[in-house]
C-alpha cells in the first residue's frame, strides 16, 4: 500500500491485540512506487531500547549517589532513607524494560538457529488486516480547591481479518553467517507485492474492511504479518550452549544488585551483531 492510501485509513500506531507472531508493518518509505511495508517495531525499538537502557543507568547512578549522600552528609532521620528506596524501585523498573528488549531472553544454539530461519524462509505467513477504534474521555475532579484534568483513551471496538493471496514467494536472500560463539541476531520483516496488480487487490479488499470497521471518533489500521515462531531478537550460541555466564536468571541477580544495566552492556561487548530480513514477495488478483 502507497503512502497517500495509508494516511487514507487515518492509521496510527499497531493495534495491540495479538494476531499470533510475527511483525507489524508500514511502507517502506515515503515513495508511493515502493510496493511493500517493512516491519517498523523494531526500527522504532532501536531508539527505544537505548533510551531505556541510558535512563535505567541514569537511576542507578542516581541510586548510588542518593544513598551515599544519605549515609555520610544527609543529617539524622530514617525519613531520608525514603529517597534511594524510591530510587532503588525505579531502577528495578528500568531493569524489567530492559529485559525485554534483551537479546538473552531468547537464547538459540547455532545449528538450531539455522534451521528457525530456515523454516521462516519456507512458511506461508498469514496476512491479517487489524482494526481498533477508539476515542479520548476527558474527566475534570476538584480536590481541596484544585482542578485536575485526566485523558483517557477508551477502546470500543477491534477486529480483524485474513487476507487471502494466491501465491507467496520467499526473496529472503541467504542466511547470515553465525559464528561459532555469541551473535546477537536481529530480524526484520518485509512484505512485497510482485506488482501493482497485487498491490491494487490488496487495497480494494482492505478499504472494504476499514469502511465497515470505521466505529468511532478514531481508528488505528494495522497490518499483520503471522509466521509460526518469528522472534525478532535472538542470542545465537554454539552448539554446545552460551557460557556459563550468560543466563537470565544472572541478568536478574545483577538487576537486583543494580548492576543490571552493566551485565547487558558486557553481554552486547561479547557478542557479533548480525541482521537478517525475513521478507515475502505475495501475488494476488482482484476478486469480483
Amino acid at each position: 500500500m502507497n503512502m497517500a492510501s495509508r494516511q487514507n485509513y487515518n492509521t496510527g500506531a499497531a493495534a495491540s491485540f495479538d494476531a499470533g507472531k510475527g511483525f507489524s508493518v508500514d511502507p517502506l518509505s515515503g515513495d508511493a512506487n515502493l510496493l511493500g511495508f517493512r516491519d517498523s517495531e523494531l526500527i522504532a525499538g532501536g531508539w527505544k531500547t537505548c533510551s531505556i537502557v541510558s535512563v535505567s543507568i541514569i537511576t542507578t547512578m542516581m541510586f548510588w549517589g542518593s544513598l551515599v549522600y544519605v549515609l555520610f552528609f544527609a543529617p539524622g532521620g530514617v525519613y531520608f532513607f525514603a529517597i534511594p528506596g524510591v530510587l532503588y524501585i525505579f531502577q528495578l523498573v528500568g531493569v524489567y524494560l530492559v529485559s525485554r528488549q534483551l537479546y538473552l531472553k531468547n537464547t538459540v544454539a547455532r545449528t538450531e538457529a539455522h534451521q528457525t530461519i530456515h523454516s521462516w524462509h519456507t512458511a506461508q505467513p498469514e496476512i491479517i488486516m487489524r482494526m481498533e477504534c477508539f476515542h479520548y474521555v476527558t474527566t475534570t475532579r476538584r480536590s481541596n480547591g484544585k482542578t485536575t484534568t485526566e485523558t483517557r483513551k477508551v477502546v470500543t471496538h477491534r477486529a480483524g481479518q485474513r487476507f487471502h493471496y494466491d501465491k507467496c514467494e520467499d526473496a529472503s536472500g541467504d542466511i547470515p553467517y553465525l559464528r561459532n560463539g555469541l551473535t546477537e541476531l536481529l530480524t526484520y520483516g518485509e512484505l512485497l507485492f510482485a506488482d501493482r496488480s497485487s498491490l491494487e487487490a490488496f487495497i480494494c479488499e482492505a478499504q472494504p474492511f476499514v469502511t465497515a470497521n470505521n466505529r468511532d471518533v478514531h481508528h488505528v489500521f494495522d497490518v499483520h504479518v503471522a509466521i509460526p515462531d518469528f522472534e525478532s531478537r535472538s542470542l545465537v550460541t554454539a552448539d554446545s550452549g552460551p557460557p556459563c555466564w550468560v543466563r537470565m536468571p544472572l541478568f536478574a541477580l545483577f538487576g537486583l544488585l543494580t548492576l543490571g544495566p552493566l551485565y547487558a552492556l558486557c553481554v552486547k561487548l561479547a557478542s557479533r551483531h548480525a541482521q537478517h530480513t525475513v521478507r515475502k514477495r505475495i501475488t494476488c488478483a482482484i476478486r469480483v
